[in-house]
């Protein structure tokens, strides 16, 4: 929030957006299993009939996940362990104060100019 009051303060741009359904575009870093059931099996073999195989007697499928879902106890580090890799990519540095907080400053001719990014 300092970050966004100096730069509003200095009558800095600020650009804001948002990533729709972030938690969907995580990989995963350990081996997560589901099980689907019954009344959704259908569906997925219709689509998959390969599925058929791995049926349960009760009708039910354990899948494994590649990437994570919205209510997975792993949903928020894994999309922030996909996320934070690129301002570092780009040059950013996180903060010491604020690990959400990625600086970076480029010498220009006359001035240093800094790109601020905070993601939550």
């Amino acid at each position: 929030m300092i970050a966004l009051n100096i730069a509003a303060s200095l009558d800095y741009d600020i650009d804001i957006f948002d990533v729709t359904a972030a938690f969907l575009e995580a990989f995963l870093d350990r081996k997560v299993l589901v099980r689907i059931d019954h009344t959704l099996t259908q569906a997925l073999i219709e689509q998959q009939p390969e599925l058929r195989s791995g049926l349960l007697p009760d009708g039910s499928l354990i899948v494994q996940l590649k990437k994570a879902l919205y209510g997975l106890r792993d949903a928020p580090s894994s999309w922030w362990k996909t996320l934070e890799g690129v301002p570092t990519e780009l040059g950013f540095k996180s903060s010491d104060h604020d690990k959400c907080l990625f600086i970076r400053a480029r010498p220009q001719k006359d001035s240093t100019s800094s790109s601020l990014t905070w993601m939550t």
